[in-house]
């Protein structure tokens, strides 16, 4: 049997399951590197005789490292070959990963996470220039696009659950090692599953100058979908990290407990992407994000309504409001970007795309920072709410605008 995009009215090409399931494998580990920390940050503090304000610079380091090495290594594969790349990636990772349990310092260790950071970021970008070596040109292969962004989801809300399991077992080096086995097998499984790259001399320099930046910020389409993806993670880290600070501030929750109320913000999303999937094999990406964007706009305002009373009920519906767009709009917009970037540098544009997520995040802690100042009250998150539906509205009009012109 196959996976990928594909109806057969359509006479859409299907993606092989071994080459979905090697990609899948190969992606899941930056997720779960950018979650397994969170649990390991007071060990770690503890370790190295160092404050908590310190230690999270081996979150940020981790984050910059994404940033940084989404494109840079998109743009390897467009230029050396996807595969090739790949498995250069998740090489650097399991080698990083083993040496992190013996760094002498916390600086090594933030130096050695920069690292294992830009390798696990290679199967992304690799990984969607592969698809579209076997899918080819023209409508995007959803169900593939939708199976690695499962994978990655349930990596991510999976992470603190392993990493605290590994700690509480054998302490923070555990959760470094554990990649060296998973980065091992995907290796062997990519080495086995993915086709052979083919390039030539004349095509890696000519895909160097096609999968540069500025190639890039030259395709209308692409930076369309660069700008609503950013937008969308601005409205998702929003609610992500600043909900739980009202919850914890204002309803006096504990963190386990509101750990559990934010879950349907992440966790619903798995549940639409098989949806999104299908919405966009049978009409492209641009009706799946419409409703993404609705959804989006519509969770937004229902957050004005939140205060010291509304009841658990209230709190978990309106969270997995603002967790269906997340399969609608991240899915959509990979389709629409794989879609808009030309094959020669697919690769560099699916890196690039990552990078806006890093962006949306950014922006959207520094929002909240300055909305909630020191105390995160009811008034403050209604302000932020009105920022997030702002936000949404203009990705509703983007998205109707786009889908005319279309």
């Amino acid at each position: 049997m196959s996976s990928g995009a594909g109806h057969g009215a359509d006479n859409i090409p299907t993606l092989p399951r071994s080459t979905v399931a090697s990609v899948s494998l190969g992606t899941l580990l930056n997720p779960l590197n950018s979650s397994m920390i969170a649990v390991a940050l007071v060990s770690l503090s503890s370790y190295f005789g160092v404050s908590l304000a310190t230690v999270t610079w081996l979150v940020t380091s981790f984050y910059i490292g994404g940033a940084i090495g989404y494109p840079l290594m998109g743009q390897l594969a467009d230029r050396f070959g996807p595969r090739r790349i790949f498995n250069v990636g998740l090489l650097v990772a399991a080698v990083t990963s083993g040496i992190a349990p013996l760094a002498p310092s916390l600086p090594a260790l933030i130096g050695i996470r920069f690292l294992q950071s830009i390798g696990t970021s290679s199967p992304y970008p690799a990984g969607v220039a592969i698809f579209r070596a076997r899918h080819g040109q023209g409508r995007a292969p959803a169900g593939a696009l939708g199976a690695v962004s499962i994978a990655n989801s349930v990596s991510s809300a999976l992470g603190p659950v392993l990493g605290g399991a590994l700690v509480a077992l054998a302490g923070w080096p555990a959760i470094f090692v554990i990649n060296v086995p998973v980065a091992l097998a995907a290796i062997a499984l990519a080495l086995l599953c993915l086709p052979a790259d083919r390039l030539t001399t004349s095509s890696r320099t000519t895909r160097a100058s096609d999968s540069s930046a500025w190639q890039l910020l030259r395709n209308p389409a692409l930076v369309t979908v660069y700008a609503q993806f950013a937008a969308v993670n601005v409205v998702f880290y929003a609610v992500f990290y600043g909900l739980p600070l009202w919850l914890e501030q204002t309803r006096n929750y504990p963190p386990d407990v509101t750990g559990l109320l934010i879950l349907p913000v992440a966790g619903i999303g798995v549940v639409a992407t098989p949806i999104a999937a299908r919405l966009i094999d049978r009409t492209g990406p641009r009706p799946s994000l419409i409703v993404g964007s609705v959804l989006l706009l519509a969770g937004s305002l229902l957050l004005l309504l939140f205060d010291a009373a509304t009841p658990i009920a209230g709190l978990l519906l309106v969270g997995a409001v603002l967790g269906v767009p997340n399969g609608f709009n991240n899915l959509g917009l990979q389709a629409a970007m794989y879609e808009a970037a030309s094959p020669r540098q697919i690769g560099a544009a699916a890196g690039a795309l990552q990078t806006c997520r890093y962006l949306g995040a950014i922006a959207a802690t520094a929002v909240i920072g300055v909305i909630f100042g020191s105390q995160a009250t009811s008034d403050s998150l209604h302000l932020l709410a009105l920022v997030m539906a702002a936000v949404s509205a203009g990705l509703v009009i983007a998205s109707l605008a786009v889908n005319r012109r279309s």
